[in-house]
């Protein structure tokens, strides 16, 4: 999905709400009219946008070519949260067309997966007050 120019321009106002960044500048950066805004030039900017935004509308806002070569081990390597360049290393898989490797059962990631899954509210043997 192609985003119009208005559209773009409210997402990256969601996008730079922590600096005083004219977000036309960003757009511009973005299209390749300018080599960078603020403390962004084009790859930061990308990586930011891979930290904050789904992937349909990183997408929609850089265009999907665009995206695909910029989705890369170099600019997955920059983002901060490792849960989302987990993420973004098997959705360059995908996009490359390259196999998935097949999940694993650690006891790591059952104690992981114990907190979000089992409650031990209906299996506890201590009696709690409510």
């Amino acid at each position: 999905m192609m985003y119009s120019k208005e559209d773009k321009l409210n997402i990256l106002k969601g996008l730079n709400w922590d600096y005083s960044i004219e977000t036309i500048e960003l757009l511009d950066v973005i299209e390749g009219r300018r080599e960078s805004a603020g403390p962004f030039d084009r790859v930061q900017l990308f990586v930011r946008c891979l930290e904050r935004m789904p992937w349909h509308r990183i997408a929609g806002l850089w265009g999907v070519e665009l995206s695909e070569k910029m989705l890369n081990a170099e600019t997955i390597g920059k983002v901060w949260i490792k849960s989302r360049r987990e993420q973004l290393e098997r959705l360059e898989k995908i996009l490359r067309g390259e196999p998935l490797s097949f999940p694993e059962w650690s006891p790591e990631l059952r104690e992981k997966l114990r907190s979000t899954v089992f409650s031990d509210r209906w299996y506890s043997s201590k009696q709690r007050l409510l």
